[in-house]
Formats: C-alpha cells, sequence, structure tokens
C-alpha cells in the first residue's frame, strides 16, 4: 500500500516539475512531505502494534511523574532539509525518550512487561522492514541508518540523553556538522528540539571558529579523494565544484558563524546561502553564483534520476544519451549534450573559485602584533572591536590575500609590504564606529570586484592609493545601505569622489543634467531604465561619501538627496511619458505632488518617494487613444515600474501612491476637480493634514502651483465647514467626535506649514 501510494504521488510531483509548473524547492519540499507522510504512516501502524502486544512504554519526566514514553524519527541529510531527491537514500536516526517500562496492558498481552529500549529497538526494527526493506518489489525508501550515533555499532534506537552525550563528547567534527539538519519526520518534534537545544553550543560555537571551516573543506578533501579513483562521467552530487561541494561551502559558514547568529543556521541550501549573504558572510555575487548553480546541478540530477529511476548522479558517457538528458533540462541546439557538459564546467569552475576563497580563511591568522596595533589606536579601540578583536580582524586577512592579488606590486609581493597593507586596513578600521563590519564588508566588496569581467575594474575601483582605500572602508562601514550598494556594484567604488573635489553640494538641475545625459543615450525604455538606475547610483554613491567623510551637514545631505530624487523623477516621468506616448518631451496638464520626506525636502538613504499624480480633466488625452483618466493611470503604473522594478542594475525608489485620494481602493491618478471634491466630502482629519504639505515635485511647474494653491485652498474650507459643524453639534448635545480631529487639525501648527 505504502508503495503504491509512493508511486501515485511520485508520477503527480514529476508531471509538476516537467512541465514547469512547480519550482526546485517546491518539488524537493514535495518529495520531502511525502516521505514524511509515509513515514509517520508507517511509525504509527508498527506502534499500535507493538503496544497492542506490550503495552505501552513509560518514563519519568524531570518531575518525577509516569508518563508516557516517546519516540522519534529523526531526519537527516537531504531529508532533514526538505530537499529531497527523485531517487534518494533517507537518512534516519530514532530516539526515544528514556529508561522505563511497558505496561502489559495491550489486548494481545500474553507476556511479561519490557523495558523501554527493548521496546523501542523492536519499533525501530518494524519501521525500517515496513519502509526499507524488499517485500515482493523494491523498498519503499532505501533507508540509511549508518548516521546514528557510534555508525554501524550503534544501537538501533537510542535514548536521547546518550545521543546528547555521544554528539558532545564523542562525535567527529562531521557529524555535528550533519545535525544542521537533524529535524522530525514523524514521531515527537519535542524530543529533537531537546537533543538540538542541549546541542546547540557544540554545533554552532559562541565565537567564529576558522577550526570549524577547516574541519569541513577536509571531509570535502576526504570525499574527492574516494571519487577521483571512481570513473565514469562527471558527478553532479560529488564532483569537483557540484552540489556537495555548494553544500559545504554553506554549512561551513554556518559552523563558523552561527553560534553568535541564529539567523544563518537554516538547513535548506538556498535559504541558508540568502541568510549568509544578508549577514555579510557572502557577497550577493557569491550568493548568485552558488545559488544559480546549485538549482541548475540539483535540476540535472532529477532528470538523471527520473530518467534511469535509480540513484545515480553521473552523466552519461554515451553521445545520445547525454544529448537526451541535455533537452529533458531545457537544452536545445545542434549539440546540446556537449552545451550541457560545458554550462556544467563552466558552473563548476566559479563554485569551485568560491569554496577556495571561502576554505582558506580557516588558515588565516592574525598575528598577535596586529591585534595590539589595532587596540591601541584609541582609548575606545576595545570597545568598538569587542570582546574577540582577532575574531573582528580576521576578515582583514582575507581582504589583505585578496587586495594584494587584485593591486600587485611591481617587483612582487615582499613581507615588508604585506605587513605595511595589513598595518594600513587596521589603521583605517580601528577609527570606524564599527571596524568588524568595515572589515566583513571590505572582504565582500574585493570578492566580488574579483569576479568583475570589465576590463581594468581593479584599476578603476581601487585607483586613488590609500586615500581611496580609506574612503572605500569609511563608506563600507557606515551601514548596510552602501555596504550592499558597493558589494553588489563594486566598479562604484570609482565614483568616490577625492577629499579635494566636489565640495560644493550639488543642485537639482546638476543631477538632472547628469542622469538626463545617460538617460537620452539610450532609445528603448529598458535601456533608459537601466541608465537611470546607472546615473543614480553614480550620483548617491558621490553624496554618501561626501557624508561619511564629514563634508556635509545633515541638513545639506538631506537636501542633496532631496534634489536628487527629484532629478531622478523628472527623468523617469520623461521615460514613462516617452513609453506611452513616444513623446518624452511632452510637457501635459498634470503635477506630482511628494509628500512626506520627499515634500519636506528631507530625503533620506532608502527613503520611499510618497507622491499623488493630479491632471487637468478638462485638457484632451496625451494618448488619443486613451481617456485622460485611463492614461494617467497608466502613466502612474508606468513610474512605477521606472522606478521601483528590480532589474539586474537595481531599483532607484520605492513609489508610495497611498495618500491618493481614497487611499488604496482610489484610481492612481486623479483629475484637480476629483481631487477638490474628496477633499471637501470624504477626506479625513489626517489625509486633510497631509495634504496642506503637497509640493509640487514633477510634471508642468505652472499647473504645479496653481493645483498646489487649490488644494490647500479646498483644505481650509473643509475644515472651516467640519468645524463648524462640531460647534453646532456641541451647542445641541449630538456627538461631535467626527469632527474633533479637523478641529484639532485646523487649529495646530500644521496649518499653518
Amino acid at each position: 500500500m505504502l508503495t503504491a501510494f509512493k508511486r501515485q504521488e511520485m508520477a503527480r510531483i514529476y508531471l509538476r516539475d516537467c512541465l514547469r509548473i512547480a519550482t526546485l524547492s517546491e518539488t524537493t519540499e514535495e518529495l520531502s512531505h511525502l516521505a514524511d507522510a509515509i513515514l509517520a504512516r508507517a511509525l504509527t501502524h508498527a506502534r499500535q502494534q507493538l503496544a497492542n502486544r506490550y503495552g505501552q512504554p513509560h518514563t519519568t519526566d524531570e518531575r518525577g511523574r509516569l508518563v508516557e514514553a516517546e519516540f522519534v524519527v529523526v531526519s537527516l541529510g537531504k531529508l532533514g532539509s526538505r530537499e529531497l531527491n527523485y531517487a534518494s537514500d533517507i537518512d534516519l536516526m530514532f530516539l526515544y525518550s528514556g529508561a522505563g517500562k511497558t505496561s502489559s496492558t495491550g489486548r494481545l498481552a500474553t507476556i511479561e512487561a519490557i523495558d523501554n529500549h527493548a521496546f523501542f529497538a523492536k519499533l525501530a526494527e518494524s519501521l525500517f522492514k515496513l519502509v526499507g526493506t524488499h517485500v515482493t518489489t523494491a523498498p519503499v525508501y532505501r533507508v540509511d541508518l549508518r548516521l546514528r550515533p557510534y555508525g554501524r555499532d550503534g544501537e538501533i534506537a537510542v535514548a536521547v540523553d546518550r545521543a546528547v552525550d555521544y554528539y558532545r563528547t564523542k562525535a567527529r567534527p562531521w557529524e555535528r556538522q550533519m545535525l544542521i539538519r537533524a529535524r522530525a519526520s514523524a514521531g515527537s518534534e519535542s524530543l529533537v528540539t531537546r537533543m538540538l537545544t542541549d546541542l546547540r553550543d557544540d554545533i554552532f560555537q559562541p565565537q567564529p571558529i576558522p577550526d570549524a571551516i577547516r574541519s569541513v573543506r577536509e571531509a570535502r578533501d576526504e570525499i574527492e579523494k574516494k571519487e577521483r579513483s571512481r570513473g565514469g562521467g562527471f558527478n553532479v552530487k560529488l564532483g569537483p565544484g557540484g552540489i556537495r561541494e555548494i553544500e559545504f561551502v554553506t554549512q561551513a559558514l554556518q559552523l563558523a558563524y552561527g553560534g553568535s547568529d541564529p539567523w544563518i543556521r537554516a538547513p535548506q541550501v538556498l535559504i541558508g546561502l540568502q541568510r549568509l549573504a544578508d549577514k555579510g558572510f557572502l557577497s550577493d555575487v557569491d550568493r548568485a553564483t552558488l545559488s544559480e548553480a546549485y538549482t541548475f546541478f540539483r535540476t540535472v540530477e532529477h532528470r538523471l534520476q527520473m530518467a534511469q529511476g535509480a540513484q545515480t548522479h553521473r552523466l552519461p558517457l554515451e553521445a545520445e544519451a547525454l544529448d537526451v538528458l541535455a533537452r529533458r533540462c531545457g537544452i536545445d541546439g545542434a549539440q546540446p549534450g556537449a552545451e550541457l557538459k560545458t554550462q556544467i564546467a563552466e558552473r563548476a569552475a566559479r563554485v569551485r573559485s568560491i569554496a577556495e576563497r571561502v576554505f582558506a580563511t580557516a588558515d588565516r591568522v592574525v598575528e598577535p602584533t596586529l591585534v595590539a596595533l589595532a587596540l591601541e589606536r584609541s582609548p575606545t579601540s576595545e570597545a568598538r572591536f569587542g570582546a574577540d578583536a582577532e575574531a573582528a580582524l580576521r576578515p582583514m586577512e582575507s581582504a589583505a590575500v585578496q587586495l594584494a592579488a587584485l593591486s600587485p606590486t611591481e617587483g612582487g609581493d615582499s613581507d615588508e609590504d604585506r605587513a605595511a597593507r595589513r598595518a594600513t586596513l587596521v589603521d583605517i578600521a580601528s577609527r570606524l564606529p564599527s571596524p568588524a563590519r568595515a572589515l566583513r564588508g571590505l572582504d565582500r566588496f574585493l570578492a566580488s570586484l574579483a569576479t568583475s569581467e570589465e576590463p581594468g575594474a581593479a584599476a578603476r575601483a581601487l585607483g586613488g592609493g590609500p586615500e581611496r582605500l580609506d574612503q572605500i572602508v569609511r563608506l563600507l562601514g557606515s551601514g548596510e545601505f552602501f555596504g550592499e550598494i558597493l558589494v553588489a556594484q563594486p566598479l562604484l567604488a570609482a565614483e568616490i569622489p577625492g577629499t579635494l573635489f566636489c565640495t560644493v553640494p550639488r543642485t537639482r538641475a546638476e543631477f538632472d543634467d547628469a542622469i538626463g545625459a545617460a538617460v537620452r543615450a539610450e532609445s528603448a525604455t529598458a535601456g533608459r531604465m537601466a541608465a537611470l538606475r546607472r546615473a543614480w547610483y553614480r550620483q548617491i554613491v558621490a553624496v554618501g561619501a561626501h557624508d561619511v567623510l564629514g563634508q556635509r551637514s545633515l541638513a545639506t545631505v538631506n537636501r542633496e538627496q532631496s534634489d536628487l530624487a527629484e532629478a531622478s523623477l523628472l527623468n523617469a516621468v520623461r521615460i514613462a511619458l516617452g513609453e506611452l506616448t513616444g513623446d518624452d518631451e511632452l510637457e501635459p496638464r498634470m503635477a506630482l505632488f511628494g509628500l512626506g520626506r520627499l515634500g519636506h525636502s528631507g530625503m533620506d538613504y532608502g527613503s520611499d518617494l510618497d507622491l499623488i499624480v493630479v491632471f487637468d480633466g478638462e485638457m484632451p488625452s496625451p494618448n488619443p487613444s486613451l481617456d485622460p483618466s485611463t492614461f494617467y493611470v497608466r502613466f502612474s503604473q508606468t513610474l512605477v515600474k521606472v522606478l521601483s522594478a528590480l532589474t539586474r542594475e537595481g531599483y532607484v525608489y520605492r513609489v508610495d501612491f497611498r495618500l491618493r485620494p481614497e487611499g488604496a481602493v482610489g484610481r492612481l491618478a486623479s483629475s484637480l476637480h476629483r481631487m477638490l471634491e474628496y477633499i471637501d466630502g470624504r477626506a479625513s482629519p489626517w489625509e486633510l493634514t497631509a495634504y496642506l504639505k503637497v509640493r509640487p515635485v514633477a510634471g508642468d511647474p505652472a499647473f504645479g502651483v496653481e493645483a498646489r494653491d487649490q488644494v490647500v485652498a479646498a483644505v481650509f474650507d473643509a475644515a472651516g465647514k467640519r468645524e463648524g459643524s462640531r460647534r453646532r453639534c456641541a451647542r445641541t448635545g449630538s456627538s461631535s467626535s467626527t469632527f474633533t480631529g479637523v478641529s484639532a487639525a485646523t487649529s495646530s501648527g500644521a496649518v499653518a506649514g
């Protein structure tokens, strides 16, 4: 029955996979849920059979009470991380709660009660027979129990306290690494939680540990040594740069840094990679490379296994079979098999390069003299570096190695050069509020720069010597906003101005000229959007550099950012109008009102653009095929795409239209007449207050001033009417709660503003 159910569900899952209805993650998760369901059903059946014969097992809890003993099927490996293949083994371990014995009250009880160990050993054996042994056909799953405590020599079912003792005192590093993926597939989840909680500091050390990375590297090297002795085609799982290498890179970083940062402990590879990048332990470029390669290799693996109906990871050697596999992976052409091999080789090489860089950090030791140098730079250095200055400085060693490779010195790298480079980095970092974040960011930035395919990328980004390096480190250490920008686009470092240049704040007109020139060089909308993003990133990095270097006051920085936002908006309006009308120089009678930070010229890093689009409803539509209302709604939608769509170059601003009339249910653009009607009759008190502060930031300047004046006058009229109604209600004793907010709005300083 279990086998038939599995086959039926496997066919359904594979059909969804082949039709590309399901993603790789959805497919592997469904396969894992299927295994969980089968294990749960088998466990229920096996336990009931034993309980009928021997009674239920009992143990004592921490308060000395007699309670029913618990049992759990712990899944490890790919099932543990919910990333099961079509033909995967399932790695299992069986735990029970503790010593005790059964109560001989079962309906078929004909012998004495047995102790819990014997009961749960029988339960584990029964479960193994139901799921993992041949009957008339193949087993439901191939079950691997070798990962249990003591391996092949260990007991088939282990008390949880004994398992904790084993992993704490006797397990090898790779066995603790394996527990990153441990979870309950069937039975008591609390038992697994108890074990993993007790072992948390043994799996994830509180401080970063290079030994964790070293031990994972040694495990990888041992696997590859065995793999090299085997023949056949490339192994997408165990080959250099394959699936296992990506898994090991992820787990090595989790083991090294997961003790101090629980967020990165995710068992799934793709989620783990994303979280490592989120926290700065991987660059976004490396994360994207590893994630794409992992998805591609797992897809190839799935197509191999479903074609052969067996657990295989090797590419076929026969050209015809390789061509068939390539087509199943979506590769066409005259020689799809050769193209598949090329794509696999390219991805494997990129993965290998990243892995070598990650594993090399295990051999980098910070010299004590550098730690002392860091701590003596200022009275607050020790507080800045934290309790473990050596750990905080460790990314510096990696950064120094990468810096030497990107900027080689003439005649080679001498000991004096290396020492001077490290001392320079320590000196720069020790003067920053968060030196560890700055050095970690520099390591990620240099790793991203090393992958750039632009000619002379390193020379452009790092040109300027120690001053440029100082500026880059300071900008990386200022926070996540600029750290993520520079890591994603390392060549933007070339836009960081020197301390003697551009000391005069930029104006909106200057920003508009710079961005407009880049946009006008492109003809298609997609090209213009890309140009807008590239130009905006260059400008925001320059603004941020002046800010971080202390060359601007806070008010000046906010003003510059507001001017940059308005200049970007002007160019986005031109792009949107060009797409809808074919004429990007058109100036229809419309206005874009800025509110919030944009409205009061207080834009900051990461601020949204709060906008309202208003148009003259008496004028014809700029596009004769659309009525005015429809045209301006489409214009608003296009404007959001131009500014907010996430492309390869990133995005410019998030656009927020929620302050428009009727809020989330209203049209994205309103005629001026309709907005005035809304203010007069339906606007809430807080909306009236917001509308008092609208400022025209784009569109027809004359219409913008005219519309703003009418909106402000309408707000005062509406507030006056509501205040009069409130007073009349007060005199007659009627409820006035509806109007109290308006009264406050009209009598506050906000109205005068």
